[in-house]
């Protein structure tokens, strides 16, 4: 559970960075506060529309490497489960998906 911690507060310290990010936040096991160790993190990126969101989209594996550099990574599409959702698979055991999404919906 201590790497998914580290890797929240690297996450909020980069989203507060981002002028472009209108909100962040945790949703499923984190978001409701019922995780455990084994818990993937699921984060919703807030982008005011779509032209913003879509430019974060296109800069999607640089923020996930911005969020925790120094741990090599593996990440892909997850088109299959909706339109916007990155998957990260971090090596210090954190696995993140990463919803890019407008105000607006």
């Amino acid at each position: 559970m201590f790497e998914q911690e580290r890797f929240i507060s690297r996450l909020q310290r980069h989203a507060q960075g981002d002028p472009a990010v209108v909100a962040c936040f945790l949703y499923g096991e984190y978001g409701r506060r019922i995780d455990d160790p084994y818990s993937d993190v699921d984060i919703a990126l807030i982008y005011e529309g779509a032209e913003d969101r879509d430019t974060a989209w296109a800069g999607r594996r640089d923020i996930v490497k911005a969020v925790m550099p120094y741990v090599a990574v593996r990440s892909f599409d997850a088109s299959h489960v909706m339109p916007f959702i990155h998957v990260a698979l971090y090596s210090n055991g954190t696995k993140a998906d990463f919803r890019f999404e407008t105000i607006d919906g």
